[in-house]
């Protein structure tokens, strides 16, 4: 049974929302989780005690069979985005040959709802940016449940 919250803290489950507004945990429960898509890809919020957490099903790899030019320049582009990445960001390719993006970012402030919503913004910002001239189109018909390990992802 979970511990009760501080008179301070409005209970909202999974969370607490403290008289000044800032979000955390509840004690005992597992960090928020918050997923959306963005420009069609799945992108996988974990909220940590400081940090946001990201990450996202690029797409696919083309294969060689789709066009051996095509995933030639793919390659070449995901070479020069892996020196450009901002810190804290990585790229991982699976074993299914799709492209994961993870990320991490501290946020300015402690995390309130407002604090959460710049950072989703800015991520997405971002990530446009990264994937400028990527010939990868976003995952089709997927929920995008991610590789378990990287996240720690469960679904509940």
């Amino acid at each position: 049974m979970p511990s009760l919250p501080s008179p301070d803290l409005l209970d909202l489950g999974r969370y607490a929302i403290s008289r000044d507004g800032r979000m955390q945990p509840a004690a005992g429960r597992p960090p928020l989780r918050f997923h959306f898509l963005w420009r069609g890809r799945p992108v996988h919020l974990r909220l940590t005690g400081d940090a946001l957490e990201f990450l996202v099903e690029v797409g696919g790899v083309p294969s060689s069979a789709e066009g051996r030019l095509r995933r030639q320049a793919v390659f070449a582009r995901l070479e020069q985005m892996s020196g450009e990445m901002p810190p804290g960001w990585e790229l991982r390719l699976d074993p299914a040959h799709r492209l994961w993006l993870q990320a991490s970012a501290a946020p300015a402030a402690l995390p309130g709802m407002l604090t959460v919503l710049t950072g989703v913004v800015d991520f997405a910002l971002e990530l446009d940016a990264r994937l400028e001239g990527l010939d990868i189109p976003a995952p089709a018909g997927r929920g995008g449940a991610g590789p378990s390990a990287s996240m720690g992802e469960s679904r509940a």
